[in-house]
């Protein structure tokens, strides 16, 4: 099911995070890519993005497709930001974001929204 006005509000700076989801896709259909990029405007190029993941079935440091859709009907997966990642992001300021899923050939957005980063401790050398 498609979200065009999600909001992440548990993201913080200088903080690895996880962002995990579940989607519903049609009967004889499978995911094989996911996309995750955040920007500072909606109208940002995917090439202008503050950030962005891909992932595939196979495990990386960017996440995983853990299960493709095409006997469930759901596609499961995840994206992983590490500390450096969310260090790009400056707290309280809102983000753009959006997920864009490859379902049987065809690119589909699933999910946009915003995110509104917290910020992150750092420790007093």
């Amino acid at each position: 099911m498609s979200n065009f006005a999600s909001k992440i509000r548990d993201m913080i700076t200088l903080s690895a995070y996880t962002l995990s989801r579940n989607e519903t896709i049609e009967t004889g259909k499978s995911v094989s890519e996911a996309f995750f990029v955040i920007k500072n405007e909606t109208w940002d190029s995917d090439d202008d993005a503050v950030l962005s993941k891909h992932i595939t079935t196979v495990a990386s440091p960017d996440g995983q497709i853990t299960d493709d859709g095409a006997t469930s009907h759901h596609a499961v997966f995840y994206f992983k930001l590490e500390e450096a990642d969310t260090e790009l992001l400056s707290p309280y300021l809102p983000y753009q974001f959006g997920i864009k899923l490859k379902i049987s050939g065809d690119y589909i957005v699933t999910e946009t929204g915003q995110i509104f980063p917290l910020p992150g401790v750092v420790e007093a050398e």
